[in-house]
Formats: C-alpha cells, structure tokens, sequence
C-alpha cells in the first residue's frame, strides 16, 4: 500500500515538472518568435526607408554668378590691347589730382580725391563692356600677365557688382593683376579688412 502511495507521488511529481518545462519552453519560444517578427518589420521597414523619395532626395545648387551671365554683350578685344587699355585708366585713376594740394611754401603735397570711387568707375566700365581673347600669359610692359590672375580680377568685379564681394577685392586685385606697388609694406594685400563702424545719419 504504501509503495503504490510513493510511487503515484512519484508519477506526479514527474508529471508536474514535465509541465513546468513545456510552459517554460513555450514562454522561451514565444519571446523568440516576437523578436523575430520585430527584427523581420525592422528589416522591411528600412528597406522601406531607403526606398523612399525623401531617402533621394538632392540639394540643388544654383550657377554661380559669373561675368559672362551677368553682361551678356561685351566687345571681345585682343588680349594684350585690352589689358594695357585696362592698365592705363587704372592709373589715372591712381594719379588722378584734381584735389591734391600742394603747400606752396615746404612744396609737400596732399594726395586727396575719392580714388576708391574713380578705380570702382574704371574697373566697372572695362569688365561689363568688354573681355579680352582667351591667352595663357601676355607680357605687359615687363610684367607677365597670367589668364587665371585676370579671371581672378573680373570675378571680384561682377562679384563685387551683385552684393557678393567689396570694391576692395577689386582694386587689391588689380594691383596684382600689374604688380603695382604690391611691394609697399602698406599694401592692402598686407592687411586685414577694418570693422566698419555705423556712426548714424550722415
């Protein structure tokens, strides 16, 4: 009687852990079938993604703005005939003495005159009216003038025409352009840009 007793708590017993483990297998195989599914939507959900036209999209960049857009019908000159033209007026302006004043008794003289303002007139008028041939180097009274240098030159004019680049650009350029008095240690070239400071009405 009593080995029947311990043997039926015995088959219980098994019965019970057989339970047990298949509970805790299902729970084990359920978690791992709710994984797969996540990382089988995660998978479709970013092949999704790179599909997608938000994933292709391309930022546009617009054309610069160059000389020949923005003056559309200038004169083509021979290429050393227009960069001495160009050399020329832009030392008038240089030289230009309207209002310098010369002490009459020490025979010093004042250099005075918007010079800024008469360059800015002469690089203006050269650059939109006309352009030279294309050339590689021209020698211009002694000094080699190299295409990209003049390219380089024009660019800062019609940059400094739309609001993109300052006259000063122009007239540092310029002078290099002809190697004029780039040897000055008070060159522009030499020095940073100064702050402009706003003062009120004029």
């Amino acid at each position: 009687m009593v080995k029947r007793v311990v043997t039926s708590i015995i088959t219980v017993v098994v019965l019970m852990g057989s339970l047990v483990a298949c509970g805790g297998t299902d729970k084990y195989e359920s978690g791992t079938g709710q994984q797969i599914a996540s990382n089988v939507l995660d998978s479709e959900s970013t092949a999704d993604d790179s599909e997608s036209p938000a994933a292709n999209v391309e930022t546009e960049t617009s054309e610069s703005t160059t000389c020949a857009n923005l003056f559309k019908d200038r004169e083509v000159m021979p290429a050393r005939e227009y960069l001495l033209n160009l050399k020329q007026r832009g030392l008038e302006a240089y030289e230009n003495s309207t209002y310098w004043y010369t002490d009459p008794n020490t025979g010093n003289t004042a250099i005075n005159g918007p010079r800024a303002y008469w360059l800015w007139q002469v690089f203006y008028s050269d650059v939109s009216t006309s352009v030279p041939e294309p050339f590689k180097s021209v020698n211009v009274e002694d000094t080699d003038i190299l295409w990209e240098d003049y390219v380089a030159f024009s660019q800062a004019v019609c940059d400094a025409e739309i609001g993109v680049s300052t006259r000063r650009q122009t007239q540092i350029l310029f002078d290099k352009l002809f190697e004029y008095r780039t040897d000055w240690p008070g060159h522009a070239s030499k020095w940073e840009p100064f702050p402009y400071i706003e003062t009120g009405a004029e």
